[in-house]
């Protein structure tokens, strides 16, 4: 008789979990499911990853805020502010520490605007102890976490940089900036305090990177995988420098990827990301001081030679405008190059903190897969409905649109066979140039432009899309005041009819605004006649300043043989923008935490022989001081002389011998 196969239960329920699990909602009733083994097996992935609500200092205490565990309820019915859901979760870790263990990733962070409490009901100092207190002790019974998120405007402070420190497996520490609210004048890190790594007594050896002291960052800093700090201080970004330049030499560095965005973007900071860049992947700077320099970058990029992606992140620094000709080398495995600038001129506050663009075509195009040189707008700049008494910030002269390079393009057209993410909308293209773009960038998946046309013109460029059929995504930047008035057609009025119930969530002010059948809209036959030869486009999106939304194009369905389109105004796509800007935005105290602090130095080295100073040296000193002691004696001498000049002289005597006995008897008696 043949045995039968009996699989082991808790093996099978390790394989099917995590496929199960790319659904979380599966997870509650897996938990109640009355199976002690399925029980069992599913609790780590339940409380893997954990979201801790950190409320704005100053609106209640962080105590309060634990107590109230009832959740937020958005008024079109979905659920927000994911730290506000699991503040049962939250109370289960603290309760039982077998469930703290099995946290693997934690994420502080601010409610969402929506939802912020922005009155004074408390004292701001005494909420941020608070919040770094109770961040230390639940990272004290969270002992194994592998991934840290500090995404707050409140800096950190207290015993929490030590807490941090002590994390043994520790892979990710993400340190960065709340999402900036609409209202706020200043989009850069000076919003908000910043961020200066506390030192720790490392005597006894706990730890390799060890300054002067015996003061480090911590055995923490020295595993990680992926680090992100953003608003590092002046006395941060000296102390991590000296951290990576103690690691230069470690075989047992691990750092993949890293994420830098601070005023004091300096030499030695380039120098020691050069240090450690041997195994990093991915690199973004950021800065807004002046101290970023072509030297700097050309280090950067010569030294790490396994990178993958590049990323600058609004920076201002002196660039010359030779700067991407002037690198030698590039990484042989760099696929991803990035720049991105705020339209508003928030972080280039200068006109000479662009010009390096003039040399971008010098970038190595044949071996990139993604290309960007963005335009970041500013989130009021993308509500096509500002509120009433809401100023919207305007670009200023040096951020405004102007022609396509004719240098960058000839390099595109050349070299940009491999390309399958372009985005180069910074400048402004021309029909007959993107018609050009599309025959020679066949691989392209993604493209986004700025386009000196119509939405019109673009759906007739039938026989240029064809040539990428595996385009899925296209934004194009355009000007309504371009496009031409279309007749009202009768598909246009009914996509008027079949959107009032997708209106319905909106608020009045923009429900009343919005039209479908605005003239510089195509027409939903015309759209369809587009993704005919599109057939893998599945989104295309009117972008910018002056945006109306996008086109979606979803599978067809087995009833119906007709491409679906479906238009969603850019009102629905911004209306949280457009409620957060009516809302007061909330305030932070920008002072730095600990302004006494001082930075990590390496450690004292013994002075050798050569350190020394020289033996000549030596020598004229014992020469001066020779020659100070005979002046002294010379002097003592004179007045011993004239001492001597001055005192009567003794009357003259002679020798004279009276009966065998000598006798001296003054002369003249």
């Amino acid at each position: 008789m043949m045995d039968t196969f009996k699989p082991d239960r808790r093996e099978l329920y390790k394989a099917l979990l995590p496929a199960l699990f790319a659904d979380p909602t599966l997870i509650r009733p897996l938990l109640f499911a009355g199976n002690t083994h399925l029980y069992a097996a599913t609790l780590p992935y339940a409380y893997a990853d954990l979201e801790v609500e950190v409320f704005i200092p100053g609106s209640g205490g962080a105590r309060e805020q634990l107590a109230n565990t009832s959740p937020f309820v958005r008024l079109d019915g979905n659920d927000c502010c994911k730290g506000h859901r699991m503040k049962r979760k939250l109370l289960n870790v603290l309760s039982y520490p077998e469930h703290a263990k099995l946290v693997r990733r934690i994420h502080f962070r601010h409610p969402c605007y929506l939802h912020l409490h922005t009155a004074q009901t408390s004292s701001p100092e005494m909420d941020s102890r608070d919040a770094w207190e109770f961040a230390t002790t639940l990272l004290g019974l969270c002992s194994q976490v592998e991934e840290l998120h500090w995404e707050t405007g409140i800096g950190i402070g207290g015993d929490l940089w030590k807490a941090i420190s002590i994390l043994d497996r520790l892979d990710g520490l993400h340190i960065t900036s709340p999402p900036y609210h609409p209202g706020q004048e200043v989009m850069h890190a000076s919003a908000f305090p910043r961020i200066t790594p506390g030192l720790q007594d490392l005597e006894g050896g706990a730890g390799r990177a060890v300054g002067q002291g015996g003061l480090g960052l911590g055995k923490a800093w020295e595993t990680l995988k992926s680090l992100t700090i953003m608003g590092l201080s002046q006395t941060g970004a000296r102390s991590l420098a000296t951290h990576f330049h103690l690691l230069k030499d470690d075989p047992a560095m691990r750092l993949r990827r890293l994420v830098i965005h601070t005023h004091f973007m300096d030499q030695p900071l380039l120098a020691s990301i050069a240090d450690v860049g041997r195994g990093l992947r991915h690199l973004e700077l950021g800065t807004t001081g002046t101290k970023l320099s072509t030297d700097g970058i050309r280090l950067v990029m010569e030294e790490c030679t396994m990178l993958l992606n590049f990323k600058l992140n609004d920076v201002e620094g002196r660039l010359d405008k030779n700067t991407w000709r002037m690198i030698e080398a590039y990484p042989d495995t760099l696929e991803t190059f990035e720049i991105d600038i705020s339209d508003s001129g928030t972080g280039t506050k200068h006109s000479w903190a662009l010009q390096h663009l003039a040399s971008v075509h010098h970038l190595p195009i044949c071996q990139l897969k993604r290309l960007a040189i963005r335009r970041v707008v500013h989130p009021l700049g993308l509500l096509p409905f500002p509120p009433h008494g809401v100023l919207v910030p305007q670009p200023p002269s040096t951020h405004v649109l102007t022609p396509f390079p004719a240098d960058l393009l000839g390099a595109l057209l050349t070299h940009g066979q491999q390309l399958e993410h372009l985005c180069v909308d910074w400048w402004q293209m021309t029909g007959d140039e993107l018609e050009l773009l599309l025959g020679a960038c066949r691989k392209l998946t993604k493209l986004e432009v700025a386009l000196r046309s119509s939405p019109h013109d673009i759906i007739n460029m039938t026989t240029a899309f064809a040539n990428v059929p595996d385009l899925v995504e296209l934004d194009v930047a355009m000007s309504p005041f371009l496009s031409t008035a279309a007749p009202l057609t009768r598909s246009r009025t009914k996509a008027k009819r079949d959107s009032d119930e997708a209106h319905a969530g909106l608020p009045p002010f923009l429900a009343e605004r919005i039209d479908d059948r605005d003239p510089t809209l195509p027409d939903t036959r015309e759209m369809r006649k587009f993704i005919r030869r599109s057939p893998n486009l599945r989104v295309f999106r009117w972008t910018g300043r002056e945006g109306k939304g996008e086109w979606r194009f979803p599978l067809p369905t087995k009833k119906t043989t007709l491409s679906p389109v479906e238009f969603v105004h850019s009102a629905i796509l911004t209306k949280d923008i457009w409620e957060a800007s009516l809302r007061d935005p909330p305030t932070f105290d920008t002072k730095e935490l600990d302004p006494s602090s001082v930075a990590l130095e390496p450690p004292a080295t013994p002075l050798s022989a050569i350190d020394y100073p020289e033996l000549s040296r030596a020598r004229n000193g014992d020469k001066a001081k020779d020659a100070s002691e005979k002046g002294r004696r010379n002097k003592d001498e004179k007045k011993e002389k004239a001492a001597v000049a001055l005192s009567p002289k003794p009357p003259s005597t002679a020798k004279v011998v009276v009966d065998g006995w000598t006798t001296v008897v003054r002369k003249g008696k």
